[in-house]
């Protein structure tokens, strides 16, 4: 061996000894303020540095309702079952949470609990759990067919119609509220009250639809979102359409105030009986977002209407890394200015990641 090589070899094997020994010790912070490497989870994911150099100590994300259902009736169909009634019911607001999940955990009504639900349902050979199921699922997620008998086009040139149809509601003292909370029961008279309106159109030889009730028709602030639906969908119709063939949507505002502490805007199941095209539910807090937040959180919606019409049903929890997370970046690809997809879910992941499995992790 020449003499070179031979100090190029004692060289290599003496950085190696070298970073050995560095990653037995304890994470120590550099010139610039930077946090070495280390072996130990603990020290690994002790501090955060963040993107204008300040360092955090990283807050792990609360308990997840999900993670504690699946944890306590895991192999127990039964009680995976009963287990779903519960939580429709918390999240229709007719069952206190914390008695079930503990005050601090977070509970909505997202895709990974929907999308597991399915799966239980799909399971399933009771016939009373699965008509209950239904029947709250329809209440969360509003079936077209169920709506149309209460509805009308929302149409310009039928302004005064709808007004004379709010007057009624008044006069008649019919409460929409009411008739909306129970999913729109079958009418037992043929004199149907107008509860909703709804903006019909057509995009790639699919139906969208979107449905919002009568009364907030004069609410100028309300309809700005209703016209931002419409643009969200029409927008993601065209983007995605450069990747896949989508499926219709069928979008509805709903009235229901969800107790999740997570904040839910807005949800999609996978394609279930009796629903049109994908069913998209918006709660009462996405009303709460700038304008182009919002349309950037149906963004993500619609691309898991993509994902339903190109995929398996997937009702594993190793899951839910793949399908959140695709749906955060292409929400990304339609509204790539407006960079709601980094949000606190990031921070979750960089103090997460060095410690827990990527397919451990959701969004």
């Amino acid at each position: 061996m020449s003499r070179s090589r031979l100090i190029l070899v004692l060289s290599t094997v003496l950085f190696m000894l070298l970073l050995a020994a560095c990653s037995k010790e304890s994470a120590s912070e550099g010139p610039n303020g930077a946090i070495s490497s280390t072996t130990s989870a603990e020290n690994s994911s002790a501090r955060l540095i963040t993107a204008d150099g300040e360092l955090h100590d990283p807050v792990p994300p609360p308990p997840d309702f999900l993670d504690v259902i699946l944890d306590e009736t895991e192999g127990d169909q039964a009680a995976q079952e009963a287990a779903i009634l519960d939580a429709l019911r918390v999240m229709l607001d007719e069952q206190d949470g914390d008695d079930l999940y503990g005050e601090d955990a977070v509970y909505e009504l997202g895709w990974a609990f929907t999308n597991t639900a399915l799966g239980v349902y799909e399971a399933s050979q009771n016939a009373d759990f699965k008509a209950e199921f239904q029947e709250l699922m329809a209440r969360v997620f509003p079936l077209e067919e169920r709506m149309l008998p209460y509805a009308a086009e929302d149409d310009a040139s039928a302004s005064a119609a709808h007004s004379a149809a709010k007057a009624d509601l008044a006069a008649q003292e019919i409460d929409c509220r009411a008739i909306r909370a129970v999913g729109f029961p079958a009418p037992g008279s043929s004199d149907i009250p107008v509860c909703q309106l709804y903006r019909q159109f057509f995009l790639g030889g699919q139906k969208y639809s979107v449905w919002f009730p009568i009364e907030r028709r004069t609410d100028g602030a309300f309809m700005a979102y209703v016209d931002a639906a419409v643009e969200a969908l029409t927008d993601s119709q065209a983007a995605y359409s450069a990747y896949s063939d989508l499926p219709g949507a069928n979008l509805v505002f709903t009235e229901f105030q969800l107790p999740g502490r997570g904040g839910l805007w807005a949800s999609v199941p996978q394609k279930w009986a009796g629903s049109v095209g994908c069913p998209i539910s918006v709660f009462p807090a996405a009303l709460t977002q700038p304008i182009n937040d919002f349309k950037q959180v149906l963004a993500h919606e619609m691309f898991h209407c993509v994902t339903f019409g190109r995929r398996a049903e997937v009702f594993s929890r190793t899951a839910f890394w793949y399908v959140e997370g695709m749906a955060e970046h292409f929400s990304n690809v339609v509204y790539p200015s407006n960079d709601l997809e980094i949000r606190e879910r990031l921070y979750y992941f960089d103090s997460n990641s060095p410690t827990d499995s990527i397919l451990g992790l959701k969004y």
